[in-house]
């Protein structure tokens, strides 16, 4: 009976991936949709939620809750995939990123909205600007790695190939868009290029917790071997 109650337990927890998925989505779409100034094309998503943004509390606050229930999801893949070191590295980075999002979402707010003139190339930012430009490269990083560590692990579980294909997939769709991004600098479609790298990591995380939390999925001891005969 525990063990049923520890398994549905899992999948509630693996279930708050898709939810924190899409609460993110949900949120900058609404909040690139009705903030005045809002330039979805050219502005990084982080400007929805800068200090001087319309209503920025549209992106802030489904950025904390997506951030809380990203780094649920962790433990969730945690429970399931233990023991493995790879699996627990790799749970305990999606973790730290979780918990960075919901710290950009509620302190790390940037000073403005980057694309405005006035901010790009001022002579300083507050620590809160700063921690959140760093969080952001530290957070991609971290996912990133996460995704590979993972593959791996899904890689030993024949019911999980798929997982793992689609993993290395998602990571190297990732690269690519993160060079992409690089070339898009100050372009007219760095904003899209940007969302285009998010959803990408949002949409592999709704997968996989998905499918781990199917009652069908669960990690199984190596099969014995019966002897010909026996029974």
């Amino acid at each position: 009976m525990r063990r049923a109650s520890d398994q549905n337990g899992s999948r509630w927890l693996l279930a708050a991936g898709a939810a924190g998925a899409a609460v993110l989505t949900i949120g900058w779409l609404v909040a690139g949709t009705l903030q005045d100034g809002a330039d979805v094309r050219r502005g990084a998503i982080s400007d929805l939620g800068a200090a001087n943004a319309d209503r920025a509390w549209l992106w802030n606050v489904p950025l904390t809750v997506a951030g809380v229930l990203i780094a649920i999801f962790a433990l969730g893949l945690y429970r399931v995939l233990r023991p493995s070191f790879t699996a627990g590295l790799g749970a305990g980075l999606i973790a730290i990123a979780g918990i960075g999002l919901a710290l950009e979402g509620a302190v790390f707010q940037l000073d403005c909205r980057e694309t405005e003139p006035h901010c790009e190339g001022r002579p300083s930012y507050s620590w809160q600007h700063s921690a959140h430009e760093l969080e952001t490269a530290l957070g991609f990083l971290a996912l990133l790695v996460a995704i590979v560590l993972l593959a791996l692990r899904f890689r030993r579980e024949p019911d999980l190939r798929i997982l793992w294909r689609y993993s290395l997939l998602s990571a190297a769709a990732f690269v690519f868009l993160l060079l992409l991004s690089g070339l898009a600098e100050e372009s007219d479609w760095e904003g899209i290029v940007q969302r285009l790298l998010v959803t990408v990591l949002l949409a592999w995380i709704a997968v996989v917790g998905i499918r781990l939390a199917r009652p069908a999925w669960k990690v199984l001891p190596p099969r014995r071997r019966i002897p010909e005969g026996d029974g």
